[in-house]
């Protein structure tokens, strides 16, 4: 958000970014929400943080995209750290200082949505008789 403007800001990417580009974006644009985006080989595997907006949160699960709340991952990491992140099960494990977070653990129904790739393609499933 900007002071002249109450709406969010809205963030476009049409190109693939590099880890630098990703950071300078993800500071620009997320700095007071986002800490440390988890760069995989395919592109950002999750975005861990220490909060996340109700409504952020529920679309970014809708669309199959991890997002975990970690209270403390903020003071528990630096640039450059390894982690290790289980979905299921919240656990946020920072290999380079050998120490682990609790991130809050997602319902069976949203592990479900993840898993499935999002939620329209739980709904398609349901609606095909595929998932009781």
């Amino acid at each position: 958000m900007t002071a002249e403007s109450p709406e969010p800001d809205v963030v476009f990417v049409e190109t693939r970014l590099d880890r630098a580009e990703l950071r300078r974006l993800v500071e620009r644009h997320f700095e007071d929400m986002v800490k440390y985006v988890v760069d995989v080989q395919l592109g950002v595997a999750a975005v861990i943080a220490e909060s996340f907006g109700r409504i952020y949160f529920r679309n970014c699960v809708a669309i199959a995209f991890p997002n975990l709340a970690c209270p403390g991952i903020a003071d528990a990491c630096e640039e450059g750290d390894e982690l290790e992140v289980d979905v299921g099960s919240g656990r946020v494990a920072n290999l380079t200082r050998s120490t682990e977070l609790r991130a809050q653990p997602y319902t069976g129904d949203m592990l479900q949505i993840l898993e499935q790739g999002g939620l329209i393609e739980v709904l398609k499933r349901r609606a095909a008789g595929a998932v009781a």
